[in-house]
């Protein structure tokens, strides 16, 4: 209730009362001055606009913004934020009805789930790529490195609309509650309102009010709302597109002409990647979708780019490049004090912040004078901003020498260099670069089971590992520490194909039964050996083979 009180208070106005007797400063009685003296104050009213983009620092609790995900995790997603932040979703902030289903099954662990009941994974219910609206949880600094917790929950994204101020063209989160015969429930976070989607119409109906609601994405894309609507700040809610005009080019922001409020948009922002402030011009129409309010100065953000909350129209987003990759000759476009921009082909850009200009401890105090515009350097990719659609790039050679910086440039087989970085109960985990870690299962530590694997290999021991399996989207990666299967010569096989039988490879045991053995490979490819084939192997040491390495003939 307290975070909820501090959302009203962020975006209280207060009325100031005029003293009795006082003069009313800038009104004039001729008709003609008092037109020249508004004009004058709505002037200076833009000219102070904060068009300040969101930091780390200025994000509040309680803050509502838009974000796309960029990472569907088991426990969680990552999500990217405007102006290259980001932030997280934990199992516990997807929904209302996600919450209890999660509870329900941890009070009863042996309840038969309906299917209706199941919970699904995070994985089948979003992607990368997918726009959501987000409400700030809290906003913490861990090992020098800030992280902004963050809810999808309806009741707290559409807290503080009220029912009869809803307007078509508004775009409302909402999260199935269940499932019924003919269709299903939904929670709209709204007091008042509760949605249904039907097998044939999509209504909702509250008291006296009859709404419609669809959940078609062209339609959700398509949607705008009547620019008078935009007086309420409640219905701004991220996602929500308007058509508008511009009111002042600026030397930092396109303004924007909303009803009651200021809308601006930054550079950042504009309809296309390497667009520049000075080819939009006074007077121009365009179609705007709000990114985040500004709690304090009630300025709203918006963004230009017309893939946001659509359909995107390029199948490939990243345009052909991925994570890890090292772009060379990637141009300089333009800079700023706390890094510079990069062209890193003719659609695609980059941003390295001053901290990854250079190795060195301190971040670089001229940027300007030591990046200046048009320079071409070598930079390495390392994440991407779905939402600001560009890339997080390094300059470091630190971060260029690495071996690996993202999942996605892993491959079962692959093998590896890493740091024993930890033990637990199933394994070993092992440190592949600065960002990316495995898992060892006990199976996997050593050639022959031990009963103290850690005098093997000690932590910070340097090894030589295999990739067995890899899930990027997940960032799940399984390797070996089996000498066997690590210098195995033989040919590597990782799928179920035809060009896969005949051919003598390595594996390992997994489990031994009186029928044969099965065998395990890469990326979860398993063989039998019927027990007439294991007929080399003298009976008194199977029991002795499992988790061994062995070669074997794929048939």
């Amino acid at each position: 209730m307290t975070q909820l009180k501090q959302k009203r208070d962020l975006f209280s106005v207060k009325v100031k009362k005029e003293r009795k007797g006082g003069k009313k400063k800038g009104k004039k009685q001729t008709g003609d001055k008092t037109i020249k003296v508004k004009k004058a104050k709505k002037e200076d009213r833009l000219s102070s606009l904060d068009v300040e983009p969101l930091t780390y620092k200025s994000l509040a609790v309680g803050q509502v913004v838009l974000g796309c995900i960029c990472e569907v995790r088991d426990y969680g997603l990552v999500v990217s934020l405007p102006h290259k932040l980001m932030g997280s979703v934990s199992l516990a902030h997807i929904s209302r009805p996600y919450t209890a289903l999660l509870s329900k099954l941890k009070d009863d662990d042996d309840n038969e789930e309906d299917e209706d009941e199941a919970i699904h994974a995070l994985q089948e219910l979003y992607t990368c790529g997918q726009y959501v609206v987000a409400s700030v949880v809290a906003v913490a600094k861990e090992n020098n490195m800030t992280k902004v917790s963050l809810t999808l929950m309806p009741n707290e994204v559409n807290f503080g609309i009220p029912a009869p101020s809803l307007a078509p063209g508004l775009v409302v989160p909402c999260a199935v509650s269940s499932v019924e015969d003919k269709g299903y429930v939904l929670d709209t976070g709204i007091a008042g309102i509760s949605a249904a989607f039907m097998k044939k119409e999509h209504t909702a109906k509250a008291d006296n009010l009859r709404l419609t609601f669809s959940a078609d994405p062209k339609a959700v894309s398509a949607a705008t709302l009547d620019l008078s609507a935009t007086t309420n700040m409640a219905l701004l809610l991220p996602g929500t597109a308007v058509n508008t005009t511009i009111s002042k080019v600026r030397h930092d922001a396109v303004t924007l002409m909303l009803a009651d409020l200021d809308g601006v948009v930054s550079p950042l922002h504009l309809a296309q990647p390497f667009e520049q402030l000075q080819q939009y011009s006074l007077g121009d129409s365009v179609r705007a979708r709000v990114l985040y309010v500004t709690p304090l100065s009630k300025v709203v953000h918006l963004t230009l780019q017309k893939t946001v909350c659509s359909k995107r129209s390029v199948s490939d987003p990243l345009q052909g490049l991925e994570c890890g990759n090292i772009v060379r000759e990637a141009e300089i476009y333009k800079t700023s004090a706390s890094g510079i921009y990069v062209r890193l082909n003719a659609k695609t850009r980059g941003f390295c912040s001053g901290n990854h200009l250079s190795d060195k401890n301190k971040v670089l105090k001229h940027i300007t004078r030591d990046f200046p515009v048009g320079k071409k350097h070598t930079c390495r990719l390392i994440k991407y901003n779905f939402l600001d659609q560009l890339f997080i790039v390094s300059l470091q050679k630190s971060v260029l020498e690495q071996q690996f910086v993202s999942y996605s440039e892993l491959a079962p087989g692959q093998v590896v260099e890493a740091t024993v970085s930890g033990y637990e109960e199933t394994g070993a985990r092992l440190a592949v670069s600065k960002v990316i870690s495995g898992h060892v299962p006990a199976l996997h530590l050593t050639n022959n089971p031990v009963k103290h694997p850690q005098r093997k290999h000690p932590l910070g021991q340097q090894v030589t590992a295999r990739v067995l399996k890899v899930n990027p989207k997940r960032h799940h990666l399984l390797l070996t520490l089996k000498s066997r299967l690590v210098n195995a010569q033989e040919p590597i096989v990782t799928q179920y194909t035809r060009e896969a039988e005949n051919t003598i490879t390595v594996g390992y045991v997994i489990k031994i039964i009186p029928s044969g053995l099965l065998v395990g490979m890469f990326n979860d490819v398993k063989g039998f050996v019927p027990s007439p084939r294991r007929a080399s192997l003298p009976a008194r040491i199977w029991p002795q083979c499992s988790g061994r390495a062995r070669l074997c003939a794929a048939g």
